[in-house]
């Protein structure tokens, strides 16, 4: 029986192929009151620019590192702690909770949702099955959720995690059965959505969910396995409903 379909956030659901500026250009003005903060608190630091750079370099550098069998997850807090190390600051004495919140994240210029993505979340709550979703990404969903709220997708997700919040990164398995457990579902009632074959799909079946591809031209930045293969693939969101029909015939009237 299917009772909830998870999705990957970036490329499945909001489109990040128009972005502007790099990574370190968006991180810049959401870390801005957090260099504010650790000033006033007497720590040394670069002006924003240089700093975050740095914190780009750090990012990538955890983001490496991060391998099987244990993915790692690379974390905000772990991320500004190395920046802070790298001016020779310690920062064990951070109250790390608050320079969490203090990161203004919101919507991300030239990023936008896909059209069908306001057709098929309400699709499947409407026939009674719960959505969730599941990103890698260095923070906490708190704050991750501005951005989803911007979107105008919040109340469209009834379960939210990042893989900073299970300190796991996708393919692992833990966050996606984090994700369930929050569900409150089994992982053969529910099955994956994503971008990319490594991180989500064959993590959502390691997991013991089916796993469905949207085929995409990315290049492939982690080598995965040569068996790997979808449980589905669609080229784009709303080829997911047919195939909710003909997995769980009766799925629309809460019976499949």
């Amino acid at each position: 029986m299917l009772k909830a379909v998870v999705f990957d956030m970036d490329d499945t659901l909001v489109n990040w192929q128009a972005m502007h500026g790099t990574w370190a250009d968006i991180i810049q003005d959401p870390l801005i009151p957090v260099r504010e903060y650790l000033l006033e608190q007497g720590y040394t630091l670069p002006d924003i620019t240089r700093m975050a750079n740095d914190y780009r370099h750090h990012s990538e550098a955890l983001w490496r590192a991060s391998s099987a069998p244990d993915w790692i997850a690379p974390r905000y807090v772990n991320i500004l702690a190395n920046v802070l190390q790298q001016y020779g600051n310690d920062p064990s004495g951070i109250d790390w909770e608050l320079v969490i919140d203090l990161l203004d994240w919101g919507a991300i210029s030239g990023i936008y949702v896909f059209g069908d993505t306001f057709e098929v979340l309400p699709a499947l709550r409407e026939h009674g099955v719960k959505t969730g979703l599941l990103t890698n990404m260095p923070m906490p969903i708190r704050i991750r959720d501005k951005e989803i709220a911007a979107y105008g997708l919040i109340h469209l997700l009834d379960v939210r995690l990042t893989s900073d919040d299970v300190g796991h990164i996708k393919p692992h398995p833990a966050p996606f059965l984090a994700v369930l457990e929050k569900l409150g579902v089994e992982p053969h009632e529910a099955i994956y959505v994503g971008d990319r074959l490594l991180d989500d799909v064959h993590g959502a079946q390691t997991a013991g969910m089916r796993g469905i591809w949207i085929e995409n031209e990315h290049p492939t930045y982690r080598p995965h396995p040569e068996d790997l293969v979808p449980d589905a693939t669609i080229e784009r969101l709303s080829d997911l409903l047919p195939i909710l029909d003909d997995w769980y015939p009766g799925w629309r009237n809460h019976n499949a």
